[in-house]
């Protein structure tokens, strides 16, 4: 693939793993550079963790996730978002919550 196709496919689709993974303070600046990293028509996606049931155990690297504070957050960025639950896991017998953040232009 021709090198500007793939950083312009990166503009358009940014995929990023769990925002769990990330410490809590450190979301909001991943969630936030991830939108401004896209191109008109982009694209963002977040797994970010089961809002019920958060595993958090720092020395493991799994941190909480404030979703209704980030969920403010867009909106006052007038970030536009859908959220809706996936199946992950190697069963698929777990669920989490993805953010699909849109840069419409």
């Amino acid at each position: 693939m021709h090198k500007t196709a793939s950083r312009n496919t990166l503009r358009h689709h940014l995929f990023k793993y769990s925002a769990r993974f990330i410490e809590t303070e450190k979301q909001w600046d991943v969630l936030k550079n991830s939108f401004n990293a896209l191109r008109k028509g982009g694209v963002a996606v977040h797994f970010v963790g089961n809002e019920e049931e958060q595993i958090v155990d720092e020395e493991l690297g799994y941190y909480h996730v404030p979703f209704e504070r980030w969920r403010e957050e867009f909106k006052k960025h007038n970030i536009e978002f859908m959220e809706f639950p996936v199946k992950t896991g190697p069963n698929l017998d777990m669920e989490e919550l993805v953010w699909v953040l849109f840069n419409r232009g």
